[in-house]
């Protein structure tokens, strides 16, 4: 019961965060960054409603089954282009319909500091990771 209290508490603010312009988005994520789930967040099934949830010290997020599908292929390997790729061949939409959103929603689980993020350079080993701290 104290989860979902906590996730009725948490909800509208994340909510707010939804209506960010998109130069905003754009602004902190790029299509050839890797995101995975950061050291503070781990994936979850909740006991009251059997939900997969994003767990975090500040509260949990419940997601639903688009939002599981983007959270399982944040594995540090997959830029933002290659996840959103990925799911529009899995639901057969076009990619460019669906990356505006998959990035959008990104974008707001690492503004939260649920996801930390590499940008690979090259492929000569330059890369800079970012956890979230410099924000």
């Amino acid at each position: 019961m104290e989860v979902d209290t906590v996730y009725r508490i948490r909800a509208p603010a994340f909510e707010k965060e939804q209506k960010m312009a998109p130069t905003e988005l754009e602004s902190s994520l790029a299509s050839d960054m890797r995101p995975r789930l950061s050291a503070r967040s781990r994936m979850h099934q909740d006991k009251l409603s059997g939900k997969p949830a994003l767990l975090y010290p500040e509260g949990v997020l419940l997601l639903n089954p688009t939002g599981l599908a983007i959270v399982e292929l944040c594995d540090g390997q997959r830029t933002v282009a290659d996840i959103a790729a990925h799911l529009a061949e899995r639901y057969h939409a076009p990619v460019d319909q669906l990356f505006p959103d998959v990035l959008g929603y990104l974008q707001r689980l690492y503004n939260k500091k649920l996801l930390d993020v590499s940008n690979v350079q090259s492929l000569n080993g330059a890369s800079r990771e970012s956890n979230g701290q410099d924000r």
